[in-house]
């Protein structure tokens, strides 16, 4: 697990304020919620979680900002803290209705929730609002390059062409260019996307895969004893950081 950067909240000095900290049970649930929500899938950083608080209905609404989105420096324990974000939900006036009506000024309330690899730590806590802070914008992500839907049959019709005693390094030459995978940097050694096969006699396996970990993108396609199928990646097998085989042509031999 590497070691992460701070992401900083865009324009915004994180002074808190002097006052005591606004809410109540409805804001406590709004964003104990919001952090179950973001939990899983995993993130990969403090961004990530940030986009993901952004994507859920009170995201999209115009009453809640991400002030804060910072990675925490951490070794290689899943219990240490990765990433802490800060979330503004405001609440706006509330008039009195009724005989025994209550009313309440507008008002910012703000939590601070700190995220291990397995979600959430503990609760968010209520904490000051920082004075005039600017919401933090999540940079977006890169367009990177997917499995096409029709790879399956690409696959299943190049492993039918092949000469009984194929050459390894042709075939996935072949594959690159059937199906447009991206050329591979050799110093990436967990490349996002990808290809690779393997040769034994006449039998051949063939992953191809866009992503990684559980939300791995993935086609195998394996000829063996004459035989030519595809396979699709089981929940078991793409977590192939917690003990599955993943995104593999011997994971296709094996099926």
């Amino acid at each position: 697990m590497r070691t992460s950067r701070l992401v900083p909240a865009v324009g915004a000095v994180l002074a808190l304020t002097a006052c005591a900290h606004p809410g109540d049970a409805e804001t406590d649930r709004q964003a104990e919620t919001l952090a179950t929500a973001i939990s899983y899938p995993r993130q990969p950083d403090a961004a990530g979680f940030a986009r993901a608080a952004l994507a859920t209905t009170l995201g999209k609404s115009g009453n809640f900002a991400v002030l804060l989105a910072r990675e925490v420096p951490h070794g290689v324990d899943v219990a240490e803290r990765t990433a802490q974000l800060m979330i503004r939900i405001h609440q706006p006036a509330l008039e009195p209705s009724g005989f025994f009506g209550r009313s309440r000024p507008a008002r910012d309330v703000c939590y601070e929730m700190n995220f291990n690899y397995h979600g959430i730590m503990g609760r968010p806590a209520r904490t000051g609002c920082p004075k005039d802070a600017t919401p933090y914008t999540p940079p977006p992500l890169p367009v990177r390059w997917k499995v096409p839907p029709d790879a399956g049959a690409k696959l299943v019709a190049l492993l039918r062409g092949l000469p009984s005693a194929p050459v390894q390094e042709e075939v996935l030459a072949a594959v690159r260019e059937e199906i447009g995978v991206p050329q591979a940097d050799p110093a990436d050694k967990d490349p996002w996307e990808g290809a690779r096969v393997v040769v034994a006699g006449a039998d051949v396996g063939v992953a191809v895969w866009a992503g990684r970990g559980e939300s791995t993108n993935c086609v195998m396609a394996a000829r063996k004893a004459g035989n030519v199928r595809t396979y699709g990646l089981s929940w078991r097998e793409n977590r192939a950081g917690e003990g599955g085989p993943g995104c593999s042509p011997e994971t296709a031999l094996r099926g």
